[in-house]
């Protein structure tokens, strides 16, 4: 198990390391805590068909897991294989009443929420996690992609900048500043984003 999860995510070797998942689960067909990484690398595979396969024990053997994992387990059942969104904001929102301090929590609710374009909300969550964990930069230019697609340029590019910041050198964030930029009618600041 621990060389699967290991290969999946540190070596990014997924084909390897899912093999050794699937093993996992043969050699203990109750093991939830595999099902659940099994789970993420055929998503992160795109692996669909293997994804939903794979909820069916994972649901099964759920009460095996800590409750903070069973109520990520519940709100990904719900969003991705049953597509039931009432039912995961319901699953998400007693997560948040019981561990209010969860920011796995808020991002699933940033997620749904952003689904059902309930953008102010969706930016409210995201910002709700960099204040409970400040280094969850990912949060800055998932944010600015919502003020983006919301029309709101000016504060797209403030948390595109604020993302930039702290990683001066990804080449995907002045891509993303030279698409706000261009937009926004400054062809000579996207220009210098693309240089």
């Amino acid at each position: 198990f621990y060389t699967g999860t290991n290969a999946c995510y540190i070596g990014q070797k997924w084909e390897s390391g899912i093999l050794l998942l699937e093993e996992s689960v043969k050699q203990d067909t109750t093991f939830a805590y595999a099902y659940w990484h099994l789970l993420n690398a055929y998503i992160n595979n795109t692996r669909s068909e293997d994804a939903m396969q794979t909820f069916v024990p994972l649901m099964q053997h759920r009460h095996k897991l800590p409750e903070r994992m069973q109520f990520e387990v519940k709100e990904t059942y719900y969003f991705t294989s049953k597509r039931d969104t009432d039912m995961a904001m319901k699953v998400t929102k007693s997560w948040m009443e019981l561990y209010p301090e969860d920011v796995n929590a808020y991002a699933s609710m940033a997620k749904q929420l952003k689904s059902r374009m309930q953008r102010e909300e969706a930016i409210e969550a995201y910002q709700k996690i960099l204040e409970l964990d400040p280094e969850r930069y990912e949060c800055l230019i998932l944010i600015a992609e919502i003020y983006a697609n919301w029309g709101h340029i000016e504060e797209a590019l403030r948390y595109a900048h604020l993302y930039g910041d702290k990683f001066p050198n990804k080449m995907s964030t002045f891509y993303m500043l030279g698409q706000l930029y261009a937009i926004n009618g400054q062809p000579g600041q996207a220009r210098n984003s693309y240089e």
